[in-house]
């Protein structure tokens, strides 16, 4: 595929002092308890795992800028923030560059960024779950609802096992009926750590798709 500029691919945004909003409150619509349409639970699973394997290997061909911005606030008013702005390309040769295109000096203060913060941002926020990773999950078949003009199957997941040396995916997926394909996902990272030299904690988050490229749904 050759390399396409996406306006944008990724944004993630933390507010700290806030928690993020629980899972379904997002989404206005009821969520219904019919089964998937023509298709068994186990069938739509391998479905959308394929797909977002395939998303996962296509993804590798895209340039994009993504957009990281972590915030404390006290009342309204920040008091710390960590900012970046990278640019994912290629160099003459086809291999993989992050250029970094702006980033100012931290003020955070009252909380510091781990190297587990920054796996969420890379790889938790814009989970893709492929089928050599399902096996790590327990994937639970909800329901049916309307994602704004989407309807969706809708599954939780959670890691069936936690390795300390891994950041999982603890939450919910919205899969379209039609392509399955992932459209949205809610939730949070795990493990967290609660240790004698403090805490390493993650923030709630929800990460919305939009199908950039008229094919693949992309996190925006």
């Amino acid at each position: 595929m050759k390399p396409t500029r996406l306006p944008l691919a990724l944004f993630a945004l933390f507010t700290l002092a806030l928690s993020s909003l629980a899972l379904g409150q997002e989404n206005e619509q009821p969520i219904r308890s019919d089964p998937p349409k023509n298709m068994s639970i186990p069938d739509v699973i391998r479905a959308f795992a394929a797909k977002e394997g395939e998303f996962a290997r296509a993804r590798e061909n895209y340039t994009y800028r993504q957009t990281v911005k972590v915030q404390t606030l006290e009342g309204d008013t920040v008091d710390g923030e960590y900012q970046s702005v990278v640019d994912i390309n290629f160099d003459e040769r086809g291999r993989r560059l992050e250029q970094v295109v702006y980033a100012p000096p931290a003020t955070l203060q009252r909380v510091s960024m781990t190297k587990e913060d920054f796996e969420q941002i890379r790889s938790i926020m814009p989970f893709v779950v492929t089928p050599e990773t399902l096996n790590d999950y327990n994937v639970t078949y909800v329901g049916q609802q309307k994602v704004d003009e989407l309807n969706t199957y809708v599954f939780d997941m959670a890691p069936k096992h936690i390795d300390k040396n891994r950041v999982y995916f603890d939450g919910r997926v919205w899969v379209d009926d039609r392509d399955l394909q992932v459209v949205m996902t809610s939730g949070r990272s795990v493990p967290e750590g609660h240790t004698k030299n403090g805490e390493n904690l993650f923030p709630r988050f929800t990460t919305w798709r939009e199908q950039i490229d008229g094919h693949y749904w992309f996190p925006t």
